[in-house]
């Protein structure tokens, strides 16, 4: 007689086959009714039993099911009470060169446009950021060359994403928290989600002449870089730890933004306007 507690080899008991898959025992018994998983009756045995093979190939399918939605993000527009944690997501990476915004800054920027600040979250859980907003040209140079710290930016000279107008776009802030970075890839994540809205500003008819941006940690050189951006010679605000950048939309080969300006000349078409 075998013993009923145990299962032969190649087989589980239904307590087995449960805690592989990790599910409740009314789930299980309704996947066997439903046949997705199959029960086995061995001579000399009251019990079923499962196929090992079977339960787990199903549970490394609902594994990487759970993974797959585990590192989905989106990414959106902030809201006055996203800032906290996007402050605390700041304080837990480091402050860098550059000391982090005020929480009463971030705010003042929302105020002004309220499209300048994006979060990344997955779930709940804030794990990245972007802030960006037009400036005029004089003031985004006195930030390339240190002469103006983020906090320090007029708020009245940040601009509105207007349709029809030609802005300078500045990226005055692109973070994703440490511990979930590995490899980059949530920092490509975000580039990508950065790019998605640029992209949303060109079907709107809203004309990117150039992009700045000033980079003061490993991820947000590598960030510009991997856009193609151009290194600015400038006599002061430059080191190896601080590295001001401009993209020029019009000769700029980077994808993304080629894809930009399809997207804007089609826009441009749908509106009437002349394309650039």
């Amino acid at each position: 007689m075998h013993n009923r507690k145990t299962a032969p080899i190649g087989f589980y008991t239904a307590k087995e086959a449960i805690a592989t898959i990790g599910i409740p025992p009314s789930s299980f018994y309704k996947l066997i009714k439903a046949g997705t998983l199959k029960a086995t009756m061995l001579p000399g045995r009251k019990e079923a039993v499962y196929a090992k093979q079977a339960i787990d190939r199903y549970a490394r399918a609902i594994n990487a099911y759970i993974e797959k939605l585990s590192t989905e993000t989106s990414f959106y527009v902030a809201l006055k009470e996203d800032l906290p944690e996007i402050r605390d997501l700041i304080a837990s990476n480091g402050s860098g060169v550059v000391p982090p915004v005020p929480e009463n800054i971030l705010e003042a920027w929302l105020r002004k446009n309220p499209e300048s600040i994006h979060v990344m979250r997955r779930g709940s859980e804030t794990i990245g950021y972007a802030a960006m907003f037009p400036l005029p040209l004089d003031i985004i140079m006195k930030r390339m060359a240190g002469e103006y710290m983020h906090r320090a930016i007029p708020i009245d000279d940040i601009q509105s994403y207007i349709p029809g107008q030609s802005i300078r776009l500045y990226v005055a802030d692109a973070v994703v928290k440490l511990d979930e970075n590995k490899e980059l890839r949530m920092g490509v994540r975000l580039v990508r989600d950065i790019m998605r809205f640029i992209h949303r500003l060109a079907e709107q008819d809203i004309r990117i002449i150039e992009i700045y941006a000033v980079g003061t940690s490993v991820f947000g050189i590598q960030l510009c870089r991997s856009l193609r951006m151009e290194q600015l010679d400038l006599p002061t605000g430059v080191s190896e730890k601080r590295i001001p950048f401009k993209l020029d939309i019009a000769t700029s080969t980077a994808p993304a933004i080629v894809e930009y300006r399809r997207i804007l000349e089609a826009a441009q078409v749908v509106r009437g306007k002349t394309t650039i």
